[in-house]
């Protein structure tokens, strides 16, 4: 499996990730009707308690597993996915051929991505049934749950990094000292300084 690299951060929406497959060997990929991918994604049981399956920290809760969206393949189907996580916090996306394929390698993205609850590592299992060739096998894809993400030299605090900002923050920041602003300060709402702000230009 070759993962993009891309930031998961908890509560910032519409993210996305894809997962590449290929073989080892580089020779291609032969599937019928018969083989399956399938990909696990886990959220808290219907007891509120965490899938111990995943290491025991949600991949998002209930509603944010079911949202996830795969965009499979042309020639593939999600015929017999299911729609919504389970009692016990799982949530399956099946992916199969409609016929014959044969190719290099494949791309899986999934969007849609929102997540909550702790920060730490969480996982997708991916489950390869009835490939020819190959024995049938599970992998677990491991991503880093946490608030934040660095993304072409930009950084964001529980939001993604902006487009033109160096730093995004989403959320209550506490200064505790000084700040000091050597070009421009725009504040779009409110500012509230309670010890020391100096401005040098604007």
């Amino acid at each position: 499996f070759i993962l993009r690299p891309k930031p998961i951060v908890d509560t910032a929406p519409d993210q996305s990730f894809t997962i590449f497959m290929q073989s080892l060997d580089g020779k291609k990929l032969k599937m019928d009707k018969n083989t399956k991918f399938i990909f696990s994604f886990y959220a808290p049981d219907n007891d509120n308690n965490n899938a111990a399956d995943n290491g025991g920290i949600p991949f998002g809760n209930r509603t944010e597993v079911g949202n996830i969206k795969c965009h499979y393949p042309d020639g593939f189907t999600d015929d017999g996915s299911q729609p919504d996580v389970d009692a016990h916090g799982k949530r399956n996306i099946i992916i199969h051929p409609r016929t014959d394929i044969e190719t290099s390698f494949l791309a899986f993205p999934f969007t849609e991505i929102q997540l909550s609850g702790g920060d730490g590592v969480v996982k997708v299992h991916v489950a390869v049934e009835n490939l020819p060739g190959y024995w049938d096998s599970v992998f677990e894809v491991p991503f880093f749950k946490g608030p934040l993400s660095i993304k072409d030299d930009l950084i964001g605090i529980n939001t993604l990094p902006q487009s033109g900002y160096a730093l995004s923050v989403k959320g209550v920041v506490s200064l505790k000292d000084e700040l000091e602003v050597n070009k421009k300060l725009t504040a779009k709402d409110e500012l509230e300084v309670n010890k020391k702000l100096t401005a040098k230009d604007e």
